[in-house]
This record gives structure tokens, C-alpha cells and sequence, in this order.
């Protein structure tokens, strides 16, 4: 059913380029989201069957792009009686699909329990809980909204489960996973003074908006019902107070100081006297407007963040926010300032009175570049550093998932200008073919000297190449060799193991790209002995993208190893056994050809069966270059 119903949301695709008459629902895709996920309407009755049709087509539409489209169709359809159908129907949504799927009906939702309805069916199964809780984990503290009522619905959705749940035991087991999951992380992240010192303002702020909906949305509305005691929370709170207060920023300050008092004020903490309250003076800053509406219940402030204007930058900023969103506040921030410029042109005093006679000094465009940010950080040894798991700074936003595929991203860059650029990279025999196009140069000269210049462009021979990365690929390799150790627990379990093991596949392939580039260096030969000791770590990998990294890399180290190198050292590539320590050394299925040949029959991923197919071919034929070279050898 999964795969038929794939092939249905990608008929739009396939038929883009054809055209019949009129505009068909087919290349229209408000038209076509709607026919598809309008399938039940036509059917007498609903069997199970049906749901896991309407479920799997939910998925697939929206890892295909149509997440806005179906969505939108989702809470217009809830606010008919057809809402319990739909949590049927989300109850059998692709888990891979589960965060492109919940996340904007969490953001769009006008009411919390409109939101509960629609994944209740969900909450009710231990497989769709634990990923729903996991997907919560992941909105609150790697992903970010600008809009939207997603902090409040999710708080809120727990708050209406823990009340729907059949013994008052299954509610407090769900009041203590909310709040080990949810809001003790909230709370740790806000009173950090690493957090606190290092993270940007609008990230600040998310984590703000996130601990005072635990309390409002969650913890006091059950309150009345359930026993919940706020001791234990003193210590932390009060520290935050506290390094708040520290921080040399006046935003980060006043931060502190309102939900400070806030939240002094809620717990009802005895302090001995009537009299003793917390209190500060500070300025009423502009940022204040999106924390003061999370201080009042959703049910009495509706569709709080969906009101508020986006007062910060978007350079830190990442979520669901849907480009129409923002290109609508671009355009409504650059109409402001040009109302402005136009209003103070004619508030000029006659001494600011541009001349007239500078005509000729037009402006200058203004262009959007992107922030200097993302560009940092700045030097070799951070980015190393932020590779390493061990360090005491490992809760910085800069040292985020995200942040740790930007440093791969740039050191792999880096390695391949050293070597010469990428196009150096691609071909390993530049100097025969510097000097078939230096020749191509000469006689295109000749023939041309009797044409007009302007008609062609005289083209110089490229400069002479030369590898400067050779000398310095140990410096790279090994410190982002150090980091596999770690990635490779994270990758197999825990919470956020999935993108653990995405970071682990691409530092993989990037040891890979450095190895290539490392021609002729002095630690080549140990480069090549630790990438081969990562098979055994890896070629069982439960994640699929591991092992084609692994099955890529194992590939560049085949086939860019140079032949001089095999020839001094055959047993680099050709050797006896990949367990090193093994008992059974002298399987055929321990070997780099027996593993290869393994994969390419018995990996369930097509795509790694087609890598090991190609890796095979490439060592067989290294095999025979060695060979030939051996015997030319021996004949001299």
C-alpha cells in the first residue's frame, strides 16, 4: 500500500510536462491535495484500511512539498465533526514524516484542544507516544518558530491527556514524562550560564517562551487536580535569576529580571514576611512583547504569537517558517523605512540640504548579504574543537548538530582548495592534461593569428599544479578522527540518534574526501589503516546513510590510494582480515573483497548493494594494476 500510495502523490510530477486542454486538478496542487485526502468521503464506510490509506497519503504528500497545502485542509476539515475521523487517519502517519506533518498543525491550530483531537488516536498507542515525545524534544530544543502557537498547543496537548487518562496513576506517570522530557530540560537550558553568555537573544527567548508555558499551559492548570510540588525548582530558578543578572547584555538582563519576578510570584514561595517580594527597575524593551502574552493562559489570551510582529533577526533562526511568511515582513520592513526616508527628506534643516549639483554621485543599490555569523567559527583549532563531544562548552548553540555539519562542511572545502580545487580533485592525472591544453593553446594560436582579436578570446595556460594540503592532512584527519568513538554510540541509541547518525555519515564521508586529497602525504598509510578499521565499527550500522558513507569512503580509499603506494605496501588495501583482533582471521568473509561481495547480495539498502558492487569492481581492477606493474618490475 506504502509504495501505491507514493506513486499516487508523485502523479503530479510525472504528468507536470504534459498538457491536455485545460487545467487539470492533476498540475493544480490545491486541487490535487484536496481530491486525494477527499478519498474517504467517497466511501460508504471507514475501515481500518482506509485510515492507513488516508495516513500514508498525509505522509508522502508532505515529504513531497505539499506540507502548507495539507495542513491548511486538515484544521479546515476539524472544524466539521470529520476531526475524530482525522485522528484516526494521523494515528497511522510514516514516522520519517511525523515532524513535517505535526509541526505545522501545532503552529496553525487556533485552540489547544482542536490540537489534542487531532492526534489523540496517536497519544493512545506506546509506539506513537515515545515518537511524539521524541518529536517534542526536537521542536523545543534544536528546531525554532518565529509564529505560531506551537509551545502552547504541545504543553497544552499533554495538559488535556494527562486529564483524559483512565486512572489517576497513568496521569501522574504522564505528568512525570512531561516533565523529565519537556520542562526540566527547559528549565536546566535557562538558568546555564553557558547558554546564558554564548546564545543569541532570539534563542533566549525560545527557551523563555518554553519554560513559562510549562508552568501556564501545563503545570498550573493541573495543579487544582494533582499533587505537584515547586520546592525542588527553587535552586535552579534562582541561579538563573542570578546569572541573568550577571550577563553583561541588558537584553539577557532584563530577561531575567521580568520572568524573575514572574515566577516568584506564581510559585508562592514563603519568604517570612508579607512584605518581601522581588522587584526590580528596568526599561520596557521592545522584545518583551513576545514573553509578557505567554504570561496569561491560552484560553484567555487566544492565538497569542499569532498576533505578534517579528521584532528580531532571521540570521539564527530555523523551523517551519513558511517563505511567504517571510518574504510578506521583508516587504512590510523595507515599505516602513522607505516611508520614512520620504518623511524625514522634507524634515532636512537648510544646512543638511543635499546639493544639487551632485547629480552625477548616484547611490549605491543596497544588497542583502547574509550575516557574518554563520561564518564563525573563525579559526581551524575551534572548528576541531567544536568536533570533540568532550568539551566543557558542548551546550553552546554554535556547537549545535547544525552548527557540527558546518564545521565538517568547511574543512572538507578547505581540504579540497589546499589540494587545488575540486576540479583537481576529480582528476588525478592533471599534469598530462595541463599538457594536452597547453598544446591546444599553441595551436589554436597559430591558426588564429591571421583573425581579428575581438572574435576570440586569447586563454592562458593554466597554472602548474600543486597539492598543499599533503603536508598539513594530518592536522585535519586525526582530531576529526577522534569524534567517530562518541558518534558512534549516539548514532545507535538515545533520543536524537537519527541526526547523530546523519552528522556520523557525513564526518565519514569527509574523512574520505581529506584522504583523497592527501596524495603522496607522509601519514597516507595511517590514514588509510584507520578508515579500513571503521568497517567493522560500522558495516552493520542499523541507519542505512552510515553505511553508504562508510561504503563511499572505503571506495575513495580504493581507488585514489596511489599506485606506488600499493606496490611498497600491497597489504594497505589487500589485507588478510578486517578484524584486526579477530579469532577467525582467515574467513574469506573478513576480508575487504568478502565483505564488499556480502554487501553487495545481502545490504537491504539498493543503494549500498550498488556502492559495494562499484567498490568490488575498483579493487578487483587495482588488483590487476598492481599485477601488471609487479611484472613489468620483474622483467626489468
Amino acid at each position: 500500500m506504502e509504495s501505491r500510495v507514493r506513486l499516487l502523490c508523485n502523479i503530479p510530477a510525472l504528468v507536470s510536462n504534459l498538457k491536455h486542454g485545460g487545467c487539470s486538478y492533476f498540475t493544480d496542487d490545491s486541487s490535487f491535495v484536496k481530491k486525494v485526502l477527499s478519498a474517504f468521503e467517497r466511501v460508504p464506510e471507514i475501515s481500518e484500511r482506509s485510515c492507513q490509506f488516508i495516513g500514508l497519503a498525509v505522509s508522502c504528500l508532505c515529504m513531497t512539498g505539499y506540507t502548507e497545502l495539507v495542513s491548511d485542509f486538515i484544521i479546515k476539515q476539524s472544524i466539521g465533526n470529520t476531526i475524530h475521523l482525522w485522528s484516526k487517519f494521523l494515528k497511522y502517519v510514516n514516522a520519517k514524516a511525523l515532524e513535517i506533518t505535526l509541526s505545522p498543525l501545532a503552529k496553525k491550530c487556533p485552540t489547544s484542544s482542536m490540537y489534542y483531537a487531532l492526534i489523540s488516536e496517536l497519544l493512545e498507542t506506546s509506539t506513537g507516544f515515545d515518537a511524539y515525545m521524541r518529536l517534542c524534544c526536537r521542536l523545543f530544543y534544536i528546531r525554532q518558530f518565529r509564529a505560531g502557537n506551537t509551545i502552547r498547543n504541545i504543553f497544552s496537548s499533554f495538559c488535556l491527556a494527562v486529564k483524559k487518562r483512565e486512572s489517576q496513576e497513568k496521569s501522574i506517570q504522564l505528568i512525570e514524562q512531561a516533565d523529565e522530557n519537556l520542562g526540566l530540560p527547559a528549565l536546566s537550558v535557562w538558568s546555564d550560564v553557558s547558554s546564558i553568555q554564548s546564545a543569541s537573544l532570539e534563542r533566549r527567548i525560545y527557551i523563555s517562551q518554553i519554560f513559562i508555558s510549562w508552568f501556564v499551559d501545563f503545570r498550573n492548570v493541573l495543579s487544582s487536580q494533582f499533587t505537584i510540588r515547586d520546592d525542588d525548582l527553587l535552586p535552579d530558578v534562582l541561579s538563573g535569576i542570578s546569572n541573568h543578572l550577571a550577563s553583561p547584555r541588558i537584553e539577557i538582563r532584563t530577561l531575567g529580571i521580568v520572568i524573575g519576578e514572574w515566577i516568584v510570584t506564581l510559585l508562592k514561595w514563603d519568604t517570612g514576611s508579607e512584605d518581601q517580594k522581588l522587584k526590580f527597575d528596568y526599561v520596557e524593551l521592545e522584545f518583551l512583547k513576545q514573553i509578557r502574552p505567554y504570561f496569561v493562559s491560552l484560553d484567555e489570551n487566544h492565538g497569542v504569537e499569532s498576533n505578534l510582529q517579528a521584532t528580531i533577526p532571521t540570521e539564527t533562526i530555523s523551523g517551519s517558517d513558511s517563505h511567504e511568511d517571510t518574504v510578506a515582513s521583508r516587504d512590510h520592513e523595507s515599505n516602513g523605512e522607505d516611508s520614512t526616508v520620504n518623511q524625514n527628506v522634507h524634515e532636512l534643516d537648510s544646512d543638511d540640504d543635499p546639493d544639487s549639483d551632485n547629480d552625477s554621485l548616484k547611490p549605491l543599490p543596497s544588497t542583502q548579504c547574509s550575516s557574518h555569523s554563520d561564518k564563525t567559527p573563525h579559526y581551524l583549532r575551534e572548528c576541531l574543537d567544536g568536533m570533540l563531544l568532550t568539551k566543557v562548552e558542548d551546550s553552546k548553540q554554535e556547537n549545535s548538530v547544525g552548527r557540527k555539519m558546518y564545521i565538517i562542511s568547511c574543512l572538507t572545502d578547505i581540504a579540497c582548495e589546499l589540494y587545488g580545487g575540486k576540479e583537481a580533485l576529480l582528476c588525478q592525472k592533471l599534469p598530462a592534461k595541463q599538457h594536452v591544453i597547453e598544446n591546444d593553446a599553441i595551436q589554436t594560436s597559430e591558426v588564429q593569428k591571421g583573425k581579428t582579436r575581438r572574435f576570440f578570446k586569447k586563454r592562458s595556460p593554466p597554472s602548474a599544479f600543486v597539492n598543499k594540503f599533503s603536508h598539513v592532512a594530518g592536522e585535519f584527519f586525526f582530531p576529526l578522527l577522534k569524534s567517530i568513538p562518541n558518534l558512534s554510540l549516539s548514532s545507535v541509541k538515545g533520543t536524537f540518534a537519527h541526526q547523530e547518525a546523519v552528522l556520523l555519515a557525513s564526518l565519514l564521508a569527509s574523512l574520505g574526501t581529506m584522504y583523497a586529497c592527501s596524495r603522496f602525504s607522509p601519514v597516507q598509510n595511517r590514514m588509510a589503516d584507520e578508515l579500513l578499521d571503521l568497517i567493522p565499527l560500522f558495516y552493520r550500522h542499523p541507519e542505512s546513510a552510515v553505511r553508504r558513507a562508510l561504503l563511499i569512503t572505503v571506495g575513495t580509499v580504493i581507488t585514489t590510494t596511489p599506485l606506488e603506494v600499493l606496490s611498497s605496501r600491497p597489504r594497505l588495501v589487500f589485507r588478510d582480515s578486517l578484524l584486526p583482533y579477530g579469532n577467525n582471521t582467515n574467513s574469506e568473509d573478513n576480508t575487504l573483497s568478502g565483505w564488499l561481495k556480502s554487501c553487495s547480495v545481502s545490504d537491504t539498502d539498493t543503494e549500498c548493494q550498488l556502492l559495494a558492487s562499484n567498490g568490488l569492481s575498483a579493487l578487483c581492477e587495482r588488483f590487476l594494476e598492481l599485477n601488471r606493474k609487479t611484472i613489468r618490475n620483474n622483467l626489468q
